[in-house]
Formats: structure tokens, C-alpha cells, sequence
């Protein structure tokens, strides 16, 4: 799956650009401790964490996308720190659950 068709798949909004990056495996989770423990190269990480902290530990873990689920938002000088980066981030009005039920059906 590439970027276009992932934000398609969660109705999602791109608050970056897509980065042209591969996806492995998606994660999700708040905490951001337990997603620098579990997080990999090429990640998706799904969460509602909107934060400098967030961005932090996407680019440490030199994931694909950050996913922001139910609608939320992130503030720009967060998006520009992301955009630094290269993290991509989507905003998509579909739940945590509802986003991982819809990556989960297609890695089947």
C-alpha cells in the first residue's frame, strides 16, 4: 500500500505532504514511551498524541506517517517540526479502532 491509497482507505486528510516512503506495519497507541519501545523504520503510528513529543519520536524511529484518528488536529509549528522530518501526517474523522479494523483487513 502506498500513501494514496492509505489515505483513501481512512477517508483521511493529509495535514503534510506524502512523503514518497514505504509502509511496513502500523502501530497504535498514546503513550509515547510504549510507541519508541515498539515503533519501527517505516511505520504507521496511529494516535491521538498531537505533540512536539509526537513528531520526536516518529523521526527517532524514522516512521512513514503519523495518523491522527476521531478528527483530531494538529497545531502548525507541530506540522512544520513533522514536515522537517519527513513524517507525514493524516487527520481522518474515523476512529482508532475503525482505522486499524480497515489496515488490518488489508494485510489479511
Amino acid at each position: 500500500m502506498n500513501a494514496s491509497e492509505l489515505c483513501s482507505k481512512i477517508k483521511g486528510e493529509w495535514l503534510t505532504s506524502p512523503f514518497d516512503r514505504p509502509i511496513s506495519h502500523f502501530f497504535a497507541g498514546d503513550s509515547v514511551c510504549f510507541a519508541l519501545a515498539s515503533l519501527h523504520e517505516n511505520d504507521i503510528w496511529i494516535t491521538t498524541e498531537n505533540s512536539m513529543q509526537a513528531v520526536a519520536v516518529a523521526s527517532a524511529r524514522n516512521i512513514t506517517c503519523i495518523i491522527l484518528p476521531s478528527g483530531v488536529q494538529m497545531a502548525d509549528p507541530v506540522q512544520n517540526e513533522a514536515i522537517r522530518h519527513k513524517i507525514s501526517i493524516l487527520s481522518s474523522q474515523l476512529s482508532a479502532f475503525e482505522i486499524c479494523a480497515k489496515l488490518g483487513a488489508e494485510s489479511e
